[in-house]
């Protein structure tokens, strides 16, 4: 969430036209023409625009989760689209100087006669398109640049902070503190993204990852709201129900016996299941320690989550830059109704609305009861592990690896009929035998009335 002054969170709510305020930078010297005049500009020398160069209803932020499940363990890119009127550039090719810049927008905003600035972020250009004298830059945030896989530095042993940091300084950004309950390491190899990386150690701590100004945060899940959202411009729409974590369930398999085990915290309803396609379940923790980072895990996310309902819900709002993806915010029907959720889908307009909502589904997989298909300890219970079988056995009452009962089914005789080069409902030796004795004499073929006559005559 944004600090802003008290006296501005009053008021401008009802503001519905934000000026655009831009400048751009470069990570290298340029050189180029405007207006008949040549510009030369240093590595990250501003570049200020005019705002009557900007439309500002055209001008916008936006940014959306894919995922429909309780929003934790995800990390979002914010894509800024920006159009400008030509400025006077010799040649429309010139446009071509914006791919690669940072672009550096804020919402200017005039209260009491006092112009006063909010920071919306730092952008890169990756798209440029001119259209009757209208460039349209699309630029994303730091983010995007963690779709890649990670580099050398990050491959290995390492422990959660020690990867936050690494992550940071690869997508040029300060690290922000993490609120980490349990210590753990993490072995990253070469199939891992940046992004994957930021995710796991985001879930880890009960949160999401974001880039904010310049630096790398995980924003938590905490329990009072950000802000009270009362000025809709069209009626918000509210789930009848909300949606509630209840349990979390983490499965591991160990590296020492190959079994697998179960941690559940919590109970049957909403039950949020991890498992070892998870980077950070991949490890059992540094040398020494009691508890694995699989029970760990499972004990503080459940922590960290319980007793936080949120609503499925979507609205407009009149344009209002203290909103933010990943906001706890509280929804205030027009009955004065207040329903609590979290920011998962955000676009700010320069000049306009804001729309906001939350795209969680109850439906979705993760709506599992406490003894679901991966069986988990009794609900209500606290943590506990479900020891699997390595081998069948008459006596245990415990379940077995799904590769030991294929082997043993495996191992019997098939249904097919018998053949003396392959088995089926006998052995193939014995396929040999039989028909060995039909061939030999030793086997005589009679029907039921044959035999019937035979009988009658003795």
């Amino acid at each position: 969430m944004r600090t802003v002054e008290s006296q501005i969170t009053s008021v401008y709510p009802s503001q519905t036209n934000f000026v655009v305020e831009a400048s751009f930078t470069w990570d290298h010297g340029i050189t180029f023409e405007r207006n008949g005049e040549t510009v030369t500009l240093k590595a990250g020398q501003y570049l200020q625009v005019g705002r009557q160069s900007f439309r500002p209803g055209g001008t916008k932020i936006s940014a959306q989760t894919s995922s429909g499940s309780y929003p934790v363990g995800l990390s979002v890119c914010k894509c800024a689209t920006i159009e400008m009127y030509d400025i006077g550039w010799s040649t429309p090719d010139y446009w071509s100087l914006y791919e690669g810049a940072t672009a550096h927008l804020k919402a200017a905003i005039t209260i009491d006669g006092i112009e006063r600035m909010v920071d919306m972020g730092h952008f890169k250009v990756y798209e440029v398109e001119t259209v009757h004298e209208v460039t349209t830059l699309t630029c994303y945030d730091a983010m995007k640049a963690a779709d890649v896989l990670c580099p050398a530095a990050m491959q290995g042993e390492h422990s959660y902070p020690e990867l936050w940091q690494l992550a940071a300084q690869q997508l040029g950004l300060t690290a922000g503190t993490l609120d980490l309950q349990y210590n753990a390491l993490a072995t990253v190899d070469t199939q891992h993204t940046i992004r994957q990386v930021t995710e796991a150690i985001a879930l880890a701590c009960g949160g999401n990852a974001m880039v904010s100004g310049n630096a790398l945060l995980v924003r938590p899940i905490t329990s009072a709201a950000d802000v009270t959202l009362t000025q809709w411009i069209n009626p918000v729409e509210v789930a009848k129900t909300p949606v509630e974590v209840t349990g979390v369930r983490v499965k591991k398999t160990f590296a020492s016996d190959g079994q697998e085990h179960t941690y559940f915290f919590g109970a049957g309803g909403y039950v949020i299941e991890l498992n070892d396609d998870n980077l950070w379940l991949g490890i059992e923790g540094p040398v020494g320690s009691v508890t694995v980072a699989a029970e760990a895990v499972a004990e503080t996310v459940y922590e960290q989550l319980k007793n936080k309902p949120i609503y499925k819900f979507s609205g407009d709002l009149p344009a209002d830059p203290r909103l933010d993806i990943f906001d706890k915010v509280i929804v205030k029907d027009i009955s004065g109704r207040e329903y609590p959720s979290i920011i998962t889908d955000y676009t700010f307009v320069f000049s306009g609305k804001t729309s906001i909502g939350n795209n969680v589904e109850s439906s979705s997989s993760y709506n599992t009861s406490d003894s679901g298909p991966s069986g988990s300890s009794p609900s209500g219970g606290g943590g506990g592990t479900i020891d699997v079988d390595s081998a069948l056995s008459d006596t245990s009452t415990n379940p077995v690896q799904n590769k030991i009962v294929t082997a043993a089914l495996n191992s019997k005789a098939g249904t097919a009929v018998a053949t003396q080069s392959s088995a089926g409902l006998m052995s193939a030796v014995d396929k040999t035998k039989l028909d060995a004795l039909a061939e030999g004499g030793g086997v005589t073929y009679m029907s039921a009335d044959e035999m019937q006559a035979i009988w009658d005559t003795n």
